[in-house]
């Protein structure tokens, strides 16, 4: 879960943008395991199916550098303290 101040949940704003980490000296730190589980999917794939699964994710999404894709990024709000 992501971890929000009650000033950001009450301002309404999407909760991705808060750390993954809330306490303890890693605190603020924003984590992304599922980068990690993309690319062992990847390689699983490439594994089990060679002639199917190419090595790397973007080799096997080739669409998501297209020009016309529609994308969902959400742009990092500016913090207080930057």
């Amino acid at each position: 879960p992501h971890w929000c101040t009650e000033e950001m949940l009450a301002s309404g704003h999407w909760d991705g943008v808060c750390p993954y980490i809330f306490e303890g000296p890693d605190a603020g730190k924003y984590r992304h395991p599922h980068i990690a589980y993309a690319a062992l999917e990847v390689y699983l794939a490439n594994m089990a199916m060679p002639d199917k699964c190419a090595t790397t994710w973007l080799q096997n999404n080739p669409w998501f550098l297209a020009e016309d894709r529609v994308t969902t990024d959400t742009p990092f709000p500016v913090m207080t303290n930057d």
